[in-house]
């Protein structure tokens, strides 16, 4: 972790999917491929803001539609033109997922400037000085597809990012308990917390993320259960009426949750909340 690097994570609101970004320094690195209309304005406002034209990292956990449309990757590449791309190991199972893998490889072969990255084990890579960040999954080959989705640590900064793709399996959790992987601040990327092995008092109470971030699930059971977290002290958010900007902070200990105009769980308005590093 970089402790003197300005840090900015934005999660892009749309109705059925996630695209989130993460930038320390000027390197821009781009969580998921749901460019469309909704998101794109936002995503070129903000590679404005941190002095960006182009993608460093296009990460893309899984092979999912709720992770990446063809239809919008394609635009994506042309407009934004990645230099790496890392893509799940695991064959995708639908149409969609087939020819998203597709398009990237074409993409890769012809652009003089593009590296296709595929993830199978973990391993610590550097893009470069300022983004370190680490793959805790997959160790083994699942049954399920979903469970071979890439998670990883994202970890520069003042705050760090956890995506966990659509994993269900409680063993990839249990092992990033086992090895105490996480140690710094950092914002919990969840599909839906009804089924994230990821929402577990273990899981929980060991690392207490700064905040957790609903991505798609169901709302009904993100207000029950995010009652529960807040009286642990735990933040809970989704992306319910705008981008989520968080920011590292103007103190060195704090960083900065800016919402956009969304509601926490009681149906309450805020725009801006400090959160205090440990």
């Amino acid at each position: 972790m970089i402790e003197d690097t300005y840090t900015r994570m934005r999660i892009y609101h749309q109705n059925d999917g996630f695209l989130v970004s993460y930038s320390v320094n000027m390197v821009f690195v781009m969580i998921g491929a749901r460019y469309n209309w909704e998101t794109a304005p936002s995503v070129k406002e903000e590679m404005r803001i941190v002095g960006c034209d182009s993608i460093d990292l296009l990460h893309i956990p899984s092979w999912d539609s709720k992770i990446c449309k063809s239809e919008e990757i394609e635009t994506l590449l042309k407009d934004l033109q990645p230099t790496i791309i890392e893509i799940p190991s695991y064959a995708p199972v639908d149409k969609e997922g087939k020819n998203c893998r597709k398009l990237i490889q074409d993409f890769c072969n012809l652009s003089p400037i593009s590296q296709l990255r595929i993830v199978s084990h973990k391993k610590v890579t550097n893009i470069d000085d300022n983004i370190d960040y680490k793959y805790l999954s997959p160790r083994i080959d699942y049954a399920k597809p979903k469970d071979n989705d890439i998670v990883a640590l994202f970890d520069s900064g003042r705050f760090s990012v956890l995506s966990t793709g659509l994993v269900e399996s409680h063993v990839i959790v249990d092992d990033i308990l086992a090895e105490n992987t996480i140690k710094n601040p950092f914002v919990l990327l969840v599909d839906d917390m009804r089924r994230s092995p990821f929402i577990s008092w273990d899981f929980l109470k060991k690392y207490h993320p700064l905040i957790i971030v609903d991505m798609t699930g169901s709302f009904q059971f993100y207000v029950r259960a995010g009652e529960k977290l807040i009286d642990r002290g735990i933040y809970t958010i989704r992306t319910s009426k705008g981008d989520i900007i968080a920011m590292s902070g103007v103190r060195e200990n704090d960083n900065e949750i800016s919402t956009s105009g969304n509601e926490d769980i009681a149906g309450n308005k805020y725009e801006k909340e400090v959160i205090s590093r440990r």
